[in-house]
């Protein structure tokens, strides 16, 4: 257990032994006024931070100071409301592990009860920020099929808006957004008010900009922003958004959509708009950087190179801090993209190769193939071994074969390109176990075990890339095969 004293600015911690030993010999009684208190005292600097500009940080630190209380007393709606506001405004791995089994404690604890789907539902959305992405859609389709049988339209709301995420993040466009339609009806059935309805939006439009309709996004936040910066704050009606909350979803859409036209000058805009928001409620630092990191292709397709470093070092510092591994690899990959851009080659595959290890370690799969992509784009234009570049290139597309991945047409068509190049015979590893020898020579990264975790479209290893490569070089020989009817 820890304790910090504001004024000293020191941080004392005991031994939860020796804390658990003093609860016991100070007795139930003594115990309960003990609970009673602190629970009071750290629920009133929760809600004085909810109610102040710039109070981001307290509402995490109240909320995650205040639950051991509550869930001493049983008091599960308290709780379970706190520590929500506390994973929405910082959803750092670190907190969002430290939240996930009180939420599944409550969760637990309300089953047959009438919060057993609006609890069930909080433990939904902190594993997807935990990254479990098959346990939070099942669950979600479960409570947004239970609530909407029952009635409970603002929980379907809640639930629809999580399972679309999640069918965004994971291709499944069209019935992402079908669902959108649907959670809007929730909404206004559950009479839940404008800025509400906002957020719906919010997230049709982030699912508009997936399928790449990017000037439909663009016009409609032209629209929103002057309605979001016009709305009062305080609604006369039932609000389950955050004001703050939609406006940067808003504006990341916004950021997102002027990104693919490369009006890089709206995209920086939209971002500085961004951050002041999140700075002014006092978000953590992790989430401000994860922001800031937007500013990097902007700033590298205007040419502020020496810009660009100084934002991706910063970003650095912040996510190796966080111990944000996912958001290393991505910003390694930004500093590779970086120094291969101003044709510093072997910087860049230094860095890629550090990309990968941090993918690694998150262990995403598709992320892993995207990596493998990269590093063997960079050794191409930078001189590396062909054998690697290639082994890397077949890597990503093994990984694709095991998940059925389909839209990464680009990797696949690559890969077959550089087949062709070679003259007579492409150097090819001779066997799976190869493959991996190869691209395990990348420190952290795991292949093989990485493999083991996939789903089982090949059985083996050897069949996996056997089936690429017998796949790309007939695409390979149909090419060359165009190239020379086309001489002639």
């Amino acid at each position: 257990e820890s304790w910090f004293l504001e004024e000293t600015g020191f941080l004392y911690r005991i031994h939860p032994g020796i804390a658990k030993a003093g609860r016991n010999e100070a007795g139930d009684d003594f115990q309960a006024a003990v609970d009673a208190e602190l629970a009071a005292f750290w629920a009133q600097n929760f809600l004085h931070g909810l109610e102040t500009r710039g109070g981001g940080r307290l509402v995490v630190q109240a909320g995650l100071s205040v639950a051991p209380y509550l869930l001493r007393q049983e008091r599960w709606e308290g709780v379970s409301g706190f520590l929500g506001e506390v994973i929405e405004r910082d959803p750092s791995p670190g907190t969002v592990a430290a939240v996930l089994p009180l939420l599944r404690c409550i969760a637990t604890a309300t089953e047959g009860t009438e919060r057993e789907l609006i609890d069930a539902g909080k433990l939904a959305i902190a594993l997807l920020k935990a990254g479990r992405w098959q346990e939070a859609e099942d669950m979600n389709r479960d409570i947004m099929r239970r609530a909407a049988a029952r009635g409970e339209f603002h929980t379907a709301s809640i639930a629809t808006g999580e399972l679309t995420y999640i069918l965004m993040v994971t291709g499944q466009l069209e019935e992402a957004l079908a669902l959108v339609e649907e959670m809007k009806g929730y909404t206004r059935r559950a009479g839940l008010g404008p800025w509400t309805q906002l957020a719906d939006e919010a997230l049709r439009l982030r699912v508009l900009n997936t399928l790449g309709r990017y000037g439909e996004v663009s016009s409609t936040v032209e629209g929103l922003r002057e309605q979001i910066h016009a709305l009062p704050e305080e609604s006369k009606q039932k609000e389950v958004a955050d004001p703050w909350n939609v406006r940067e979803r808003i504006l990341t859409a916004g950021g997102e959509a002027a990104a693919h036209p490369k009006r890089w000058e709206s995209v920086l805009a939209l971002n500085a708009e961004q951050v002041a928001s999140m700075k002014a409620r006092g978000a953590p630092v992790l989430v401000v950087a994860r922001t800031r990191f937007n500013d990097y292709s902007p700033l590298l397709g205007l040419g502020r190179y020496e810009e660009a470093r100084a934002l991706l070092h910063a970003c650095r510092a912040v996510f190796e801090r966080e111990r944000d591994w996912a958001d290393m690899g991505k910003v390694f990959n930004a500093l590779a993209h970086l120094e291969d851009e101003l044709g510093h080659h072997k910087q860049a595959i230094a860095f890629e190769k550090t990309a990968l290890r941090y993918i690694y370690m998150t262990g995403n799969p598709s992320d892993c193939a995207i990596g493998h992509f990269n590093l063997a784009d960079l050794l191409v234009r930078g001189g590396g071994a062909p054998e690697a570049a290639l082994a890397h290139r077949l890597a990503a597309e093994v990984i694709n074969v095991q998940t059925g991945s389909e839209g990464l047409v680009r990797e696949f068509l690559t890969l077959v390109r550089y087949l062709a190049s070679f003259t007579p015979e492409p150097p090819l590893p001779t066997s799976f176990d190869e493959l991996c020898r190869i691209v395990e020579t990348v420190e952290g990264v795991r292949f093989r075990e990485l493999f083991e975790r996939l789903p089982r479209r090949a059985a083996t290893g050897d069949e996996a890339l056997r089936e690429v490569v017998e796949l790309a070089l007939q695409e390979a020989v149909r090419l060359a095969q165009q190239v020379d009817a086309t001489d002639e």
